[in-house]
């Protein structure tokens, strides 16, 4: 069982600091994130403050997030950090008004916050607006922003996706292809910027092989369209796995083989990608590890009211399998 050493050794932050964040002490935001870290590495888990009966966390998160399996595994690791701290935790899957859920808790004498999950831009923004005119703390999973003012726990979008890209221009190929939706979803343009990046950093042109389903059409279209032209690229990114999933299909249909033929490379590494025929590079997120960062910071955000937002990024990982055609590797 994990001890009060084990966190100071394995946070880095000195053992006076320590004892302070777990007497309930204010202390800087970069120890206290580090502390925090350690103790979810270690599953240590202290409450001086006693129970949190009267705080209730509201996941809003989209409509169909069942068949969406990162989504599953934020909720798994919300679920698993509130249960651990004693928290209520209620699912709001765009049934009735959001603030009104979190009002009601608020007029049952409980403090309430609301994590974000996978809804579009146009939803977040709405939602965000009136929890702030009400004065609600929320925290955003998988999104990055530059405002200060937003909480938010993620890995760098921008960063992953260049660097998945520059794998696939390290290996020689000489254009990349890549489909999203970036008029709907903040984290689409993350991802797509950093697609750009990688090809700036070579001092090469933006590819013309960046498709947006609002201008293009869907992600089966736009690949049967460039079959037909016989413009496909010879290497692909999939901002999701399940892009990828989906392309692959397309590209079976036409008696096309990753990756001989195409050499693909995805964003997330679900469960069943290593799994997959073939199995598929991808960038490894830690969903879980999201979803149990928002309860931590959703709950400093409530118990510390002066806090006016946390921004916390973490760890991604390429992960290198047999879809790209490169040598079975991890890169932090």
């Amino acid at each position: 069982m994990a001890t009060i050493d084990d966190v100071v050794r394995a946070s880095g932050i000195s053992r006076s600091t320590v004892f302070r964040f777990l007497n309930g002490s204010q202390i800087r935001p970069a120890a206290r994130e580090a502390i925090q870290g350690a103790m979810r590495e270690l599953n240590y888990f202290f409450d001086p403050r006693g129970s949190r009966s009267d705080i209730a966390l509201v996941v809003s998160i989209k409509e169909d997030f069942e068949g969406v399996t990162v989504f599953g595994d934020m909720v798994a690791g919300i679920m698993s950090r509130a249960a651990s701290l004693g928290l209520a935790v209620k699912l709001h899957s765009g049934q009735g008004p959001l603030l009104g859920e979190a009002q009601r808790l608020q007029a049952g004498k409980r403090r309430a916050g609301v994590v974000f999950i996978g809804k579009s831009e146009s939803e977040e923004e709405a939602e965000s607006a009136e929890l702030v005119a009400s004065g609600i703390p929320h925290v955003f999973i998988n999104r990055v922003f530059d405002d200060p003012g937003r909480s938010f726990v993620s890995i760098d979008q921008r960063r992953a996706a260049r660097e998945a890209v520059e794998y696939l221009l390290s290996l020689g190929y000489g254009d990349v292809g890549t489909w999203g939706c970036p008029a709907e979803f903040r984290v689409d343009r993350e991802k797509m910027a950093g697609y750009r990046e990688a090809f700036a950093a070579r001092g090469l042109a933006p590819s013309a092989s960046c498709f947006a389903r609002d201008a293009d059409g869907e992600l089966e279209a736009v690949a049967r369209r460039l079959l037909d032209a016989g413009s496909f690229p010879r290497a692909w990114l999939g901002l999701s796995d399940m892009h990828l999933m989906r392309l692959i299909a397309v590209l079976r249909e036409r008696g096309l083989e990753v990756p001989r033929d195409v050499a693909v490379v995805g964003m997330d590494d679900q469960e069943t990608s290593k799994f997959f025929s073939p199995p598929l590079s991808t960038v490894r997120i830690p969903f879980r590890q999201a979803g149990a960062s928002a309860v931590d910071i959703l709950l400093d955000l409530i118990e510390n009211p002066a806090e006016r937002s946390i921004h916390m990024y973490l760890k991604h990982e390429l992960v290198v399998r047999e879809s790209c055609g490169g040598r079975t590797a991890s890169h932090g």
